[in-house]
């Protein structure tokens, strides 16, 4: 039933244009409440002409276009129709306030909006070129930003929020083409970015997140339309799907996106559908997929090579005949990319003066080779450190030996970090924390602070492994010779009953 819902409702804002009225709005103005900075806050920047209302300022009769119009600090209730190709601009998104009821109207080409909080939305039809950048859309009425048969229109770098947005829209294309949808933030409504009959066009860093207000929410939704590139956007939290591929027709691409807990679907393909493609071959890779549960311990375009890459070993399987080939492991975090994943230590306790082996490994998860520094600290002191270089989609693990000689008695937690390198963005992980390390008299096996029987009972039970062995206790390997033998019991012999 919920299916059968939801289908309705997406269909219905998608297809049918029920929900679109007729966009023919008076130029009259409504009411103009600004600041006290000017009595006249609307300026025409190229002719130094000032106006008491942003429709008054496009309305006036000037003989060359490519106009900017400025608007100072305010709330702009008025009934706007962008005739001409201007750049109309607000002083400050945060204090600069437009209230077109029922949106702003674009009627021309090559026009920019920009710097505004908007109340309702922006609606182009039949016109190119429209640039829609650094806006904040609120309360808007059924869809945020719709463009009708509009091509290399930029919509980048927005924020648009409806809280409990039943039957609303974010951003929704149709019949365009060569459009851009870039670096949005989308959040509160049942759709965030939908296409329909719109080809050619890039949808990329957006990042869209769900509302546990809204039961079916979409966060791509994409139907009739073909030859369309999703790349770098995060979807999150979606209750009904991440994406949804609603009819058979379409042929679109899919890569370096991070999809994340979306409760019923991370995709949810039209069972005709098998043309879309989810990742972009290897070394670049494909998707991040939160419930992926593939391991990476292979490399390699058929994932058959020894080390990590990043790249899960077993595709992830999609509705129908659709697999993303190349999951990402790891949330996409750009071309430049370094990554700490683990880090480990020979022991748990070491005895003041004697050897411990540090493990780290790293991953460069970028598409080139990077050459950068790795350093491992217990606490916030240097232990050792490293050049690396390392190539596209390869790992490594590198071993510091820390002498602990001079070394105060205490628990240390060991941390690696690996530098930031040119164009690196995601760098949460570039350092790393994994557990502790207690270093104590030689012969405190269990790292209690004394030397007694209970390291004893240790050494005993350790007495004569190796590495690999069932009973192989690398505490009880004093000496750090990879042996639990003699050489071990001399030194707990020669510490017992010392403590720290």
């Amino acid at each position: 039933m919920k299916l059968k819902a939801v289908s309705g409702i997406m269909l219905a804002l998608l297809f049918t244009g029920v929900l679109i009225v007729a966009f023919s709005i008076a130029s009259g103005i409504v009411k103009v409440s600004v600041s006290p900075q000017s009595s006249l806050p609307v300026h025409n920047i190229n002719t130094g002409l000032n106006y008491s209302a942003i429709q008054e300022a496009i309305d006036a009769n000037e003989t060359f276009g490519g106009h900017t119009i400025l608007a100072d600090p305010g709330t702009y209730t008025e009934n706007i129709t962008v005739h001409k190709s201007i750049t109309l601009t607000g002083t400050n998104k945060d204090n600069t306030v437009i209230e077109a009821t029922p949106y702003i109207n674009v009627t021309a080409h090559n026009v920019t909006i920009t710097t505004f909080t908007i109340r309702y939305g922006v609606y182009l039809k039949d016109y190119n070129n429209l640039t829609i950048t650094n806006i904040r859309i609120v309360n808007f009425i059924y869809i945020s930003i719709d463009l009708v048969n509009s091509n290399n229109s930029i919509i980048s770098n927005n924020e648009i929020y409806y809280y409990a947005g039943n039957e609303t829209i974010g951003i929704l294309l149709r019949y365009s083409f060569f459009c851009t949808i870039e670096d949005n933030i989308l959040s509160g409504m049942m759709g965030g970015i939908a296409m329909d009959y719109s080809h050619n066009n890039t949808v990329r860093g957006n990042s869209i997140v769900g509302s546990p207000l809204i039961p079916d929410d979409v966060g791509l939704a994409v139907g009739r339309s073909s030859d369309n590139t999703f790349i770098g956007n995060t979807v999150k939290e979606q209750s009904f799907a991440g994406v949804w591929i609603l009819d058979s027709l379409t042929r679109n691409f899919f890569f370096h996106n991070n999809f994340i807990d979306n409760v019923m679907f991370q995709v949810r393909v039209h069972p005709l559908s098998n043309t879309t493609i989810w990742d972009n071959g290897y070394p670049s890779g494909g998707n991040y997929w939160s419930d992926y549960t593939g391991v990476d311990v292979k490399s390699g375009p058929y994932q058959n090579e020894t080390g990590s890459d990043g790249i899960g070993d077993t595709p992830y399987g999609i509705e129908g005949n659709n697999q993303d080939n190349y999951p990402l492991t790891k949330p996409y975090g750009g071309p430049y990319d370094i990554g700490i994943t683990n880090i480990t230590t020979s022991k748990t306790v070491v005895g003041q003066g004697y050897n411990l082996s540090i493990g780290i490994k790293i991953v460069n998860y970028g598409i080139n080779s990077e050459i950068f520094g790795a350093t491992a600290y217990a606490n916030k002191t240097a232990i050792n450190q490293r050049q690396i270089t390392l190539t596209s989609r390869n790992s490594t693990i590198i071993t510091f030996a820390w002498n602990t000689t001079g070394v105060p008695y205490s628990n240390y937690t060991i941390t690696a970090n690996a530098t930031i390198v040119l164009g690196e963005t995601d760098t949460a992980d570039n350092t790393y924390t994994d557990g502790w390390v207690v270093v104590t008299i030689p012969g405190d096996i269990n790292g209690d602070g004394t030397v007694n029987i209970l390291d004893a009972i240790k050494l005993a039970g350790a007495f004569g492994s190796k590495p690999d062995d069932d009973n192989w206790n690398p505490n009880a390997d004093i000496n750090s010779d990879d042996s639990v033998n003699i050489l071990d019991a001399i030194i707990l012999a020669g510490n017992f009953g010392e403590t720290v």
